[in-house]
């Protein structure tokens, strides 16, 4: 049905109907991203995309920046790396939340990685966390940093395994991005 109403998109003058159609294509975008489905995914968000007005970015933020994240998502996994980048600066852009720009970062992260480009990789890793207000240790704040962090594994050490599952779970956004950006900044630094 989505693809039948894309088709006759160009006869639809009303606004609403507009903005339904571009909430049906960025269900059916997810829908095919979640079926590995890359190049669907990109078709129907890039339909989705060319329904957005200037004010859909103020009055359907969070679905107007799903369809951009999808895009590049799958413009990337369908080997258009180029595409994929301008994609993510093109919502880099209009993002207002700096949580929502470090999770950007850590796309970009991890597809630096595999890519193996691990200098790319760590620059986002390091934009992302002064998003969210963490910069990195250096010179002398980096040697303590990592000695507080021995000396708090030490501490612990003999409560094992059992001690770490019973840690409360991690809520906090900012806590959540930042433990993903950390995760891969530890494969670039291997």
């Amino acid at each position: 049905i989505v693809e039948q109403l894309n088709n006759a998109r160009r006869l639809i003058k009303e606004a609403e109907e507009q903005t339904q159609l571009m909430l049906l294509n960025l269900r059916a975008a997810k829908q095919a991203r979640a079926a590995s489905v890359w190049e669907a995914a990109v078709d129907y968000a890039e339909k989705g995309i060319d329904l957005l007005r200037v004010d859909d970015w103020l009055a359907h933020y969070k679905q107007a920046c799903d369809l951009y994240l999808i895009k590049a998502e799958c413009e990337y996994l369908n080997g258009d790396h180029d595409q994929s980048a301008q994609d993510y600066d093109t919502l880099f852009d209009h993002l207002t939340d700096d949580v929502q720009r470090a999770e950007i970062c850590v796309n970009r992260l991890v597809q630096s990685i595999a890519r193996g480009d691990w200098l790319q990789g760590a620059e986002y890793g390091k934009k992302g966390l002064v998003y969210l207000g963490i910069p990195l240790p250096t010179g002398d704040r980096l040697g303590a940093s990592v000695q507080q962090a021995c000396t708090y594994v030490q501490e612990h050490s003999d409560h094992g395994v059992i001690y770490v599952l019973d840690l409360p779970d991690m809520m906090d956004p900012k806590q959540l991005v930042a433990l993903r950006i950390y995760v891969n900044l530890h494969v670039v630094a291997m």
